[in-house]
């Protein structure tokens, strides 16, 4: 009976282990080298975020792209977050993302500057408002009113839409609000009997009222002052 070579047996086992063992070292060097050889041929690689989104494109475009000489301040976002349209003091509304230019006021000179924007619920259109309460509606924006040919105790400093984009509040400095279309009247801040911030009053507003934002369901809303 034929007994078998343990002796050769272990011989060809570490012949055959060298040469896996070289085989592995032969791919970890062409890993090595296909990592490192962009880099020595002066070229970048794309960078691969470690987490979240990957950095926004160095073309990605700005307001100071579009030219100086305006005051650029208001800023509304998309529904889907995926853009957003800029407006400056005098009526220029600038577009950036997913966001749709349904026009604006620009070659049109303003009796007062526009110092607030609300979009519309479907994103289709947008409402301007200037410090005299002039309303400028865009798109499927529709116009319910304005306090433009009304005498004002302070300026209009913002604009809210209701929840169905059916109507609009106003806000002046001095906490007043002004209704239009189917926005509720829910109180002010000279209705409460505090006088504007400046005034000789004891009773006053420490600081003027810059904005406003309606409550989640729509029956209230908040005012912000400087």
């Amino acid at each position: 009976m034929n007994r078998p070579s343990y002796a050769g047996g272990r011989s060809a086992w570490r012949r055959d282990g060298v040469l896996a063992h070289v085989a592995l070292v032969g791919v970890l060097l062409l890993g090595i080298a296909a990592c490192v050889a962009p880099l020595l041929a002066g070229s970048n690689p794309d960078p691969v975020p470690l987490h979240g989104s990957a950095p926004a494109p160095l073309h990605a475009r700005t307001v100071s792209d579009v030219g100086s000489g305006s005051d650029w301040f208001g800023l509304a976002g998309t529904n889907d977050g995926g853009g957003y349209w800029v407006v400056s003091s005098r009526g220029e509304v600038e577009r950036f993302g997913d966001a749709t230019s349904y026009g604006d006021m620009s070659g049109t000179t303003l009796n007062d500057a526009v110092v607030g924007m609300a979009t519309t619920p479907d994103d289709r259109g947008y409402w301007l408002n200037a410090t005299d309460g002039g309303i400028f509606s865009f798109g499927d924006a529709k116009f319910f009113g304005s306090t433009g040919s009304m005498h004002l105790n302070k300026p209009v400093v913002g604009l809210a839409r209701t929840d169905d984009g059916g109507g609009y509040w106003l806000v002046a400095s001095d906490g007043g609000i002004f209704t239009f279309g189917d926005a509720n009247f829910y109180g002010s801040i000279p209705g409460i009997g505090l006088a504007p911030a400046g005034s000789s009053d004891q009773k006053r507003l420490n600081d003027p009222i810059v904005g406003m934002v309606p409550s989640s369901d729509g029956q209230g809303y908040f005012m912000v002052a400087s």
